[in-house]
Order: C-alpha cells, then structure tokens, then sequence
C-alpha cells in the first residue's frame, strides 16, 4: 500500500485501517467543531487535518481525494506549503537517523519521500523534488539547521531509490536554491553541536561540497566573502582537507603571481585549522609545505607554510624546519644566493626557530593542574539536540549535561560515561524515560557541558551505562509519533467518556498511568494539563487519548454552537 515499499504485508493492512480511522476523526472534528472558533483556529484546525492527510494516506487517490475534499471545505494547501509543513514535524538530524531500515509509514520521513514520488509524471516528481530541497533552504533560514538537514536526507534517500530522474537531481545540486546567500550559514559555523548536521546540509549542494568551495574561494575578492567561504571548508573537516592537499601537489613556478600565492596560502590555511585523521600521508604533507616555505615565494604564504610545519609533529617535520633555518641562514650570512631581502629572511628565521622552540616545549612532560574543566555553555536550538548527544556517544564523552528547555521553563540532568548514558534526569522522570521526555518536547534553550577529567562512578543498577544510539533513535522516532498525536489530539483539547469501555494501550506496561490518564481525561483536563500534573512521558500520555479516541472511549466535548 506504500509506493515506496517492494509488497504489501498483513501490517501494512492493520496500518491503512488505523490511517483510515484516523483520517475520518480529523474530518468529523472539522465538521462538528468550527462553532465560535477564530479564523486562526479554524485554519489551524485545517492545517492539522491536512498534515494527518499526508502522514497517512499512502495511496496516491487516497492522498488526492482527500486533499481535494479539503478544498471543497474552504481550504486549499499548494504543494510548497505541504512540504514547509511536513519539514517542520522533522525531527532534528543525526547520522543514525539515515541507517534505520524502515520508517513507518506515518513518519514525516516516509510522508516526505510519498509527496515527491505521488507526482502524476516525472516532469511533476522532478518538480515536488525541487520543493522539498526549497523546504529545506527555508528552514535553515528560520535558524532551523537540523530540521533542514534531516530534509535533505530525505532527498538524498530519493536519490538512492531513483524516484527522480538523474538529471533532474543533478540539476538542483548544481544550481541549488535560487538566491540563496551564504550568509544564511554563518550562525551555525561556530556551534560544536551544529557541525555534523551543516555538513549533511553543504554537502547536498555541488558549489557548497568542497570543490565547490575551493573553486569559489579562488576566484573571490572580497576578504569577508574568503573567511566565511574558508569556514564553510573548515566545516567540511577532512573531506575539505583532502582536496586542499591535492590541490597543492601540482607543480610550483620559481616565481608565481600574487594570485595564485594567495589561493596557495588560503589551501595550506585550511591544512592547518583542519586536524589529520591518522598519520597517513604525512611525510608527502611535510615535502608539499616544505616546498611553499621556500623564501622565493611570495611572502603570506611562506610564512603561513612555516607555520604549518610548526603543527605537524614529528621527526620529518622538524627536519624540514631545521633544513629551513639553515638556508635562511646561509642567505643572511652571505654563502647562499639571497631569494629575498634581509629584512624579510629575519621574519622568516624568526618564525623558524620560534616553530622549532615551540616543539621543544611541547615535547616535555604536561603540566598537571587541579583545577576543573570550566564547563562549557552554548545556547542549543532544540532540533540540534540529536547530534549533540550522538556527538557525546562517538567521542566516548564522560561528564555532566544539563539541558534548559527555555519554553517549558525545565532542565533535565544527563550523566554520561564514556559515551553511554549512566543516569537522566527530567522532572519526576528518570532513566530512558527521562532521555525521551527531552528528545519529545525540548524546542530549544541552552546547554552546559562539564566534562569529568577520569571514569566517575556509575548510579547502582547501571554499571556499564546505556547505549545512547537506540536511546536517541528510539526518542526520535516518539518524538515523530508524538507531533503527529497532537495533529488529531491537540494540545488545548477537552474529552467526555462514551459508552465504549477504555481498554489499556497494549504497548503501556503501567496500569497506573493509564488510570490517571483516563481520570483526567475524562474530567475534562487538556492533553497539555494532563502531560505536566502526570509523571510520565508526553508520549505515553498522548498516546492514551489517541488510543482511546480511535477506539471511541473518548469524544471531542465540543462547546455548544
């Protein structure tokens, strides 16, 4: 019943009559619940119809028919809307996120990839393409990073799965969104927590992947234009650094112009701000920047070349930079042909032996210090959250992470050993609990990070910590579930009991919550008020009311016209 999936199976069937189900409950609301509603209220209560319509109609006509009965209602949704829509229900991105083998069919994920591949002919597919990669540019205008990065994932699983013409993909990577500004990326340049999901984003586009990049910087002018340009390579990391090298292995001319000394001097820049992955290759590194200290070049960049070797530690590299020293010497004594004035071989020397003390030092014994880590603080957009934790999990991170939800006015305490999770924290919540009731409801805030110097102890009952990976996929794909929920349950709703008796959701084990839940459900308290009085998860409790709703235990209590 999914386009997109190779046959049909007894759960997609289970599947399509709960999206049935759910479908007809969005379109009695609007039909039974429009009395005394403003404008605003009405068109949100659309837009929640609509974005149930698109989560679950995973036939073609069943999309069509239902997106047209819509119209006839009074409202219409074009295409560029749906997508801005369905892109802003996206969990935020991180690299597990792209490995999971098979997302429900109510996913926005899924959703996405049916709104691209139900165009009626390829020219329309190719089209809604477009708009999803256009979707994605406008949220990370609206400083939505990860959300964009996750839609461009999305795209790239079109690509893989030939939904689009090839040429049609290659078209958008290579005029990428019309106007669009670098700028725009400039605010996730420096945040720790924002790398990974910019390079997911940069490296959809064919001038935003390295190459492109280094092309760009060649030919600009403007020296603000070459450090952001220089940045967006740095975010790259060593895919950008790879290319630089290349680049700088061609042939040097005796005496080359300003321009290319320039280009030269910006590729052995990035060398420098991007650190190697392994020692691989570095003794061609050190004969390649050996090369561009040569005094007869121009100045910017040999200084910048004797500062590379400066960084590159080992024997072949202190070699290189003694070798250096010596003909600069020479020249300055008189026994060698100068290559440049006396004035500008002393920088040159300066900067020569001041790299060669500066090893010297670094080759002693560190200094020990008792004083703590200063923590570190950075304001964290909540869609940035995925890729922070997975940045902790895959540096094998030990400390202490305290996220504040600005929104909710809560915090919620991790503690994390060597990557896993020991112990979470959120309100009454603890444990895995306490890990997805952040993922589910944080929108944003800040974080403070405070590492451990050694191994801290690990809370009873969890002497090897958790594994984060199952942890925050399992939390993103509730925190999808979750928004989809409030689209047929919203926050501020009221219920009343019908005669159908409540029976428990078969996935919640605690017989408790679920008789609180219905207590308050059916007293007349929100989904919003029942989340904050109740110590459980916002899913859980979300899930309830959808439950109990779809199996018409609950109704709508609507106020009277």
């Amino acid at each position: 019943m999914d386009p997109l999936a190779k046959q049909a199976t007894q759960q997609d069937a289970v599947e399509y009559l709960q999206a049935q189900r759910r479908i007809a409950l969005v379109f009695a609301a609007l039909d039974r619940g429009m009395a005394g509603a403003s404008p605003a209220e009405v068109d949100g209560r659309y837009a929640r119809a609509m974005l149930v319509v698109v989560r679950h109609a995973v036939a073609r006509h069943d999309f069509d028919r239902n997106r047209q009965r819509l119209a006839k209602l009074g409202r219409s949704f074009d295409m560029p809307e749906l997508f801005d829509r369905v892109c802003r229900e996206l969990p935020g991105w991180c690299r597990w996120s792209e490995a999971s083998d098979r997302d429900p069919p109510w996913s926005s994920r899924a959703a996405l990839r049916r709104l691209v591949a139900h165009g009626q002919t390829a020219g329309e597919t190719g089209k809604r393409f477009g708009e999803l990669v256009h979707a994605a540019v406008r949220l990370l205008a609206q400083g939505s990073l990860g959300r964009a990065a996750s839609a461009l994932a999305e795209a790239e699983r079109l690509v893989d799965e030939v939904v689009v013409a090839p040429d049609v993909v290659e078209s958008v990577r290579v005029s990428g969104p019309e106007g669009f500004d670098l700028e725009l990326i400039r605010p996730f340049l420096a945040p720790p927590a924002d790398q990974a999901s910019l390079r997911r984003f940069l490296s959809f586009f064919r001038a935003l992947k390295p190459i492109g990049l280094l092309q760009a910087l060649a030919m600009e002018k403007g020296h603000q234009r070459r450090r952001l340009i220089l940045a967006l390579l740095e975010a790259h990391g060593e895919e950008a650094r790879r290319e630089a090298l290349d680049l700088l292995r061609s042939d040097l001319e005796p005496r080359m112009n300003d321009a290319e000394a320039h280009v030269r001097r910006n590729l052995v820049y990035l060398l420098r701000r991007v650190p190697r992955s392994g020692d691989d290759g570095t003794d061609e590194e050190v004969a390649i920047l050996a090369r561009h200290a040569a005094p007869q070049h121009p100045p910017a960049l040999v200084k910048e070349a004797i500062g590379a070797l400066g960084q590159i530690p080992g024997r072949r590299s202190e070699q290189a930079l003694q070798r250096e020293r010596q003909f600069l010497q020479a020249m300055l004594a008189g026994t060698a042909p100068s290559a440049a004035p006396p004035e500008v071989l002393r920088v040159y020397l300066g900067r020569t032996e001041a790299a060669l003390t500066r090893r010297e030092t670094a080759g002693g014994p560190a200094p020990t210090s008792s004083r703590p880590v200063s923590p570190d603080t950075a304001r964290l957009p909540g869609d940035s959250l995925p890729g922070l934790l997975q940045r902790l999990a895959e540096t094998a991170a030990s400390g202490g992470l305290v996220v504040q939800d600005d929104a909710r006015g809560a915090a919620a305490a991790l503690t994390l050993k060597e990557g896993r999770l020991a112990a979470a924290r959120a309100g009454p919540l603890s444990g895995a609990e306490a890990l997805y009731q952040l993922l589910e409801t944080f929108e944003g805030g800040s974080s403070v990070w405070s590492p451990h110097r050694g191994a801290g102890p690990v809370p009873a009952g969890e002497p090897d910590g958790l594994e984060l990976k199952p942890l925050l996929l399992e939390g993103l794909r509730r925190r999808d579930e979750l928004e989809l929920a409030r689209s047929i349950v919203p926050d501020d709703a009221v219920f009343a009991p019908q005669r159908s008796a409540p029976r428990p959701h078969p996935a919640e084990k605690d017989g408790l919550v679920t008789r609180d839940v219905w207590v308050a459900a059916t007293g007349g308290r929100t989904p919003r008020e029942c989340e904050a009085a109740i110590a459980a998860e916002a899913f859980r409790i979300r899930r309830l009311y959808l439950h109990w709703l779809e199996e018409g235990a609950l109704q709508p209590a609507f106020p009277p016209p």
